[in-house]
This record gives C-alpha cells, structure tokens and sequence, in this order.
C-alpha cells in the first residue's frame, strides 16, 4: 500500500523539483506576455489600460519564478519573500493607478 505525500510536498511530486516548477512559473508567464505582445502588434489588438497594468504585474511575478530559480530556496521563508515583494510592487502600482486615474482624463 502506498502512503500520499504529505501537503507541503505536492509541488516536488508534481514537478520533480522546486528549480523545475520555477522555471516552468516563468516560462508560462512570459509565455502569456509573448502571447499579448502577439496580439498587440501582429493582430493589432490594442491593450485596455487593466491589461497593461496586467502586464506588469504578471512580467513581476514571471521574473520573481526566475529569481526562485536562480536561487533555488530551500525553505519556504523565500517564497514568504518573494510573495512579499510581488504585494507591495502590486500595491505601490495599485496606489500610482488610482492617483494617476483620479487626475488624468482623456480629451473628448
């Protein structure tokens, strides 16, 4: 009979590896950019403002997945780390927009 792994586990059974599962966190990160960078200027689908905000905050967390596998954390203190960085970079962006928003307006 075989035992499960137990929950902290999952990602080393699912992926092998952590450096592995952070790279491929990457890779399908800047996969979806690769993918709006497409649609943008080959399709000519022009991006909505949540989509560039989008943009960036999703090229933060795919170079956060290329730090992790660069430096391949041991523990789960790094990830508490990374997760860290990628709320207040998403918050601070969050702050730029509503100011910048409240203020700006397009001419009619």
């Amino acid at each position: 009979m075989t035992t499960a792994a137990p929950a902290a586990q999952w990602p080393l059974t699912l992926f092998g590896s952590r450096r592995f599962g952070n790279a491929l966190g990457f890779l399908v990160c800047y996969g979806m950019l690769a993918f709006g960078y497409y649609l943008q200027f080959v399709k000519g689908v022009e991006p909505c403002p949540l989509c560039i905000i989008q943009r960036l905050l999703l090229a933060a967390t795919g170079l956060a997945f290329l730090v992790a596998a660069i430096h391949h954390p041991v523990g789960r203190w790094a990830a508490h780390t990374y997760g860290a960085v990628i709320a207040v970079f998403a918050a601070l962006l969050r702050v730029y927009h509503k100011t910048y928003g409240a203020t700006h307006r397009e001419p009619a």
